[in-house]
């Protein structure tokens, strides 16, 4: 009885070890495919009842959920999870098939899959670069009068010369910036400064004057020539110069964001600024699309605009792009176009070169 008493003891602790040790190695394991798909189903709900949009398509909320489940992989660093998730997820909602996503704006969550889906396929590839990247510094001139306000409740340009007013502009751009590093495989990283233009009024203008060559000139000589690209925000209720918002290229070649500041404002769901999520699937697609312009007229070879937003036209798509939608065509620009036959690359081409710098060497490709 004592011997079978401690054998029989023996094998439950030998049971109790086992289980021990398979829920340390579950724990780090990735979550079923239920689990993820309940807590996407549980965050895409949450945010739509937040925002005032809770009646949703069962489409809209698995793929805005599947977007924010695996943001979250993706912020943990897990970046082979996140890519797995995504790769089954389009396995399951194909990109461009128009019999699946007859509608791809805001909120079907369309872009920012596709943004993050870049994000995690460069961070996975052995092509991702392992030393430390360039700067792309982006200038973010806030043009208006200041008030000093401590709450984000209406104009972001009363917040010119708060902390607050930093803080928001460095939230918004945080997504944006993660894809450009992406899709310049680990080469430049985003870095974003606030200045603001406290009661500056433009000068008479003749016709042909540029306005923001006008901006530019008010600003110190060091922040001209150490900006790569420039985020110009005009108050909404204070319009200089009639339509504002889209973006520009000037003849130096750098790339100008222009809007208001709308984007930060309150509306009737909430008090303060919008949360990480909105700006993730908000403001990022208007980045995304603006930065786009940019990135084709960079790269006038391929001629990959010869009109106007020539990728709502899907008669003016080169033969060999697939898709529908027109961040298919910013896809199918960047891959078969850009990254295969760019020279000199994405890395080289963004990079601002004052008047007065001297030749730098080639960079490792």
């Amino acid at each position: 009885m004592n011997k079978f008493r401690l054998h029989l003891g023996w094998m439950v602790a030998a049971a109790l070890w086992s289980a021990l040790a398979t829920g340390a190695r579950g724990a780090d394991a990735p979550p079923s495919e239920a689990v993820f798909a309940r807590q996407a189903n549980r965050l895409a709900r949450d945010y739509f009842a937040k925002t005032g949009k809770a009646d949703r398509t069962p489409l809209e909320v698995e793929a805005l959920g599947t977007f924010f489940a695996a943001k979250e992989i993706y912020d943990a660093g897990r970046f082979a999870e996140c890519r797995d998730r995504l790769d089954a997820f389009w396995k399951r909602r194909p990109m461009g098939k128009v019999e699946i996503w007859t509608n791809v704006d805001w909120p079907t969550g369309y872009v920012p899959l596709q943004m993050l889906t870049e994000c995690v396929h460069a961070r996975t590839s052995k092509d991702w670069f392992q030393g430390k990247p360039e700067p792309w510094r982006m200038t973010a001139v806030l043009i208006g009068k200041t008030v000093g306000s401590k709450e984000v409740t209406g104009d972001l340009l009363e917040l010119g010369d708060s902390k607050i007013a930093e803080q928001e502009v460095q939230r918004a751009t945080a997504f944006f910036g993660e894809y450009l590093k992406a899709i310049t495989k680990g080469r430049l990283q985003l870095e974003v400064r606030v200045v603001s233009l406290n009661n500056w009024s433009p000068p008479q203008f003749k016709e042909g004057d540029s306005f923001v060559s006008a901006v530019e000139k008010a600003l110190p000589p060091e922040i001209r020539r150490t900006t790569d690209c420039w985020w110009m925000m005009l108050s909404t209720t204070n319009p200089i110069i009639g339509f504002w918002g889209g973006t520009l290229v000037e003849d130096d070649g750098r790339q100008h964001f222009l809007g208001g500041s709308e984007w930060v404002q309150s509306n009737q769901f909430r008090k303060g600024p919008p949360s990480d999520q909105e700006y993730q699937t908000g403001v990022s697609n208007w980045f995304h699309h603006e930065f786009y312009h940019y990135l084709f007229h960079a790269f006038p070879e391929f001629n990959l605009e010869p009109v106007e937003h020539a990728w709502w036209y899907r008669d003016k798509w080169p033969a060999d792009f697939v898709g529908y939608y027109e961040t298919d065509y910013f896809l199918e620009g960047l891959h078969k176009r850009i990254h295969a036959k760019g020279d000199p690359p994405i890395h080289v081409r963004l990079k601002y070169k004052p008047p007065d710098a001297p030749a730098a060497p080639q960079p490792a490709r």
